[in-house]
């Protein structure tokens, strides 16, 4: 018997019950398929788990750098009750996921879904039909074809069990390494990183890679920038990565007792019967349109699965969301591209959106930029987070080929100097950068911004002391 539903849903990440939970409100019989745990890679071992343990480690590291005023006689992090700290977390906020799909009715499947063709899906034996198919796969760690990667811990399996060495060395400068190494070297850990491109963060705006570059040393953190590495060979107890550096031909090795795989992801194409449904794909993910449908009619794709898309949990949390517009009221939702926030969780916090300076210049873009460094924040003095600074840029976006970063052109501010990009060091960043790239979506200009006062004393007035001094009405 075939099981029939308005709208499946391939995928239980923050897409798929996203989606889920949209279509169900709206009324709609949905069904959600996960091979494996619900709540996706996000839940389980990525975002949350890892801003637990850094959390945890953040904590251990204010009492270590207290100045005198904690006295203690013995001080030491406990990575095996941390471990169970970030489980607990993780158990719990799992539960209350399930507990809301299913209080809204939602048919969970613990199973692997393989399309069988139109509107067809199988798991465990069972069939299933649905109006609407929603493919929320997500991503899965990149192989690079390295010799002896397996003896590398992934950073999968870090966030699953944590384990502790003296020596770590992680593959890789994007968010995860750095989150990764921002934590080993708070606990206590010598750090070296080894990554291909020429600066952490290299798509970030120059001020926060070079900023970003000279904190991580700043804590000890070895940096081998531009090097590619070629394997990695057991020595006795610990482990040698051999890696050659840019500009030369001759490979030298960095040896720890821990290797950790942070090497990038990929879009999880590994989903029967693709052809059968007739969706286009590549090794870079599935084909969509604006409003994220596949070549396939009925068949939509959200988050890291599709080709080219940012990949963030709240990005696919959004694509979700429009596409239960499109499905819901009958209108496309394509919108064009919005104005995506990024956050990484070192210490201090990054947190940009929007155009860099980089991109104006690129695009012949008019703009204005100001810097205000934290160290000139009462809150930041007094609160012992006087490091780095918040960026503003202000520009002209005079014609549509110039709105770049999802920032939108709005032709009656074409003349106007608007904000278009944000990008900040500061600790506890990741809880203003949401606002302020609804500000950029909105084409704020300064007097909007400065309409109103904040609070005193507060982070967040960095911000308004870098936009009041642009040049601008």
């Amino acid at each position: 018997m075939i099981e029939k539903f308005d709208i499946a849903v391939i995928g239980g990440g923050p897409g798929g019950y996203t989606a889920a939970l949209i279509a169900a409100k709206g009324g709609k019989s949905v069904v959600i398929f996960e091979e494996k745990l619900l709540g996706g890679t996000c839940l389980n071992t990525g975002c949350i788990p890892t801003k637990a343990l850094l959390n945890m480690a953040k904590n251990y590291s204010r009492v270590k750098e207290s100045d005198g005023y904690i006295v203690y006689s013995e001080l030491s992090f406990d990575y095996k009750a941390a471990d169970i700290k970030k489980n607990a977390a993780v158990d719990k906020i799992r539960e209350n996921l399930t507990r809301w799909l299913a209080q809204n009715k939602i048919k969970i499947v613990n199973a692997k879904a393989a399309l069988t063709g139109g509107k067809g899906i199988e798991a465990d034996g069972n069939g299933y039909e649905a109006e609407n198919i929603i493919i929320a796969a997500g991503a899965k760690p990149a192989s690079y074809g390295i010799y002896g990667i397996e003896l590398a811990y992934s950073v999968e399996k870090f966030t699953k069990e944590l384990v502790f060495d003296k020596d770590v060395v992680i593959i890789g400068g994007g968010v995860a390494g750095l989150e990764t190494a921002a934590f080993y070297s708070m606990i206590g850990s010598r750090v070296s990183m080894i990554m291909m491109e020429d600066r952490p963060l290299p798509s970030y705006d120059k001020d926060i890679s070079q900023t970003l570059t000279m904190q991580l040393k700043k804590k000890g953190i070895t940096l081998y920038t531009g090097s590619v590495v070629k394997s990695i060979v057991k020595q006795d107890e610990k482990f040698s990565v051999s890696f050659v550096p840019s500009g030369t031909n001759e490979a030298v090795a960095v040896v720890g007792g821990l290797v950790i795989d942070a090497s990038g992801r990929r879009p999880n194409i590994d989903i029967e019967g693709l052809d059968k449904a007739e969706i286009k794909y590549d090794s870079k993910g599935i084909y969509t349109d604006g409003a994220f449908k596949s070549s396939a009619v009925g068949i939509y794709a959200v988050g890291d699965v599709v080709r080219g898309n940012i990949q963030l949990a709240h990005k696919a949390a959004f694509d979700a969301e429009r596409v239960m517009e499109d499905i819901l009221s009958g209108h496309s939702c394509n919108k064009g591209a919005p104005v995506v926030p990024a956050c990484v969780y070192t210490s201090p916090e990054i947190s940009c959106a929007g155009m860099t300076t980089a991109d104006c210049t690129d695009s012949g873009t008019e703009y204005l930029t100001s810097k205000v460094m934290m160290g000139a924040n009462g809150k930041a003095v007094s609160c012992d987070a006087a490091s780095g600074f918040v960026k503003v840029i202000f520009a002209k976006i005079d014609d549509e080929t110039k709105a770049l970063a999802g920032v939108p052109y709005l032709p009656e501010k074409r003349e106007r100097y608007r904000l278009v990009g944000v990008h900040i060091i500061a600790e506890n960043s990741s809880e203003m950068i949401g606002g302020l790239a609804s500000m950029i979506a909105g084409g704020a200009l300064k007097g909007d911004i400065m309409r109103a006062p904040f609070p005193h004393p507060t982070l967040s007035e960095a911000f308004r002391e870098a936009v009041s001094a642009i040049a601008a009405d």
